[in-house]
């Protein structure tokens, strides 16, 4: 199986990175999807998208060691009966977070140079000057951290820079605030790379 990783963060939450190398019909034959899942996915136009979908419900079920229906909430976020659900994916790699007591939000992206030249874009003034823009790794970690957060938070149309607050970084965490008009949630995050990409876990 193409699985790189299946492990627990401590006590909060357990996650998957799935290596898509099988056929889109080998995933079909292989999950057991319920009828409406399976219409959606092949509903898809694009190959991509279709073995994206699959490859996350294949790490899912590793973390499951069973399977159940994933359904999406009116904003678009994955969910199932028994626990907190978070997908990611890019290239040909997927990932699944599931935590039966905490909110969960998790990112996985190819680390590349072109982050530095977009930092500005989702760093406010505080983060620009507090941590390194110039090491492609430590962007990618905030950029991981905050896109994490805002799937944990659930809430569309974030200000990624002025509402999703870094405040610390050390040794493979970190904590961050989300902050909104009417709200305040704390959330931390752990990291690491996963060969040549950034895996970020969002516990609120």
């Amino acid at each position: 199986m193409p699985k790189i990783i299946k492990t627990h963060v401590d006590s909060f939450a357990s996650l998957c990175v799935w290596h898509i190398t099988e056929t889109e019909e080998s995933l079909f034959k292989e999950l057991p999807l319920s009828a409406t899942e399976e219409t959606e996915i092949r509903s898809m136009k694009l190959l991509k998208r279709r073995l994206e979908k699959l490859g996350c419900r294949c790490a899912l079920s590793q973390l499951l060691n069973s399977y159940e229906e994933v359904v999406y909430s009116p904003n678009g976020s994955p969910k199932i009966s028994t626990h907190n659900l978070s997908f990611a994916h890019t290239a040909s790699y997927a990932a699944a977070a599931i935590s039966e007591n905490y909110k969960i939000g998790v990112d996985i992206e190819k680390i590349t140079p072109k982050i530095k030249t977009l930092y500005h874009k989702f760093l406010n003034s505080f983060e620009i000057n507090h941590f390194d823009v110039c090491d492609e790794e430590q962007v990618h970690i905030l950029w991981g951290a905050k896109e994490a957060a805002y799937k944990l938070y659930e809430v569309k149309n974030l200000d990624f820079a002025q509402q999703i607050n870094i405040h610390e970084l050390s040794e493979g965490k970190g904590k961050g605030v989300i902050k909104t008009e009417t709200e305040e949630l704390s959330f931390q995050f752990f990291y690491q790379t996963v060969k040549d990409m950034m895996l970020v876990l969002a516990i609120g």
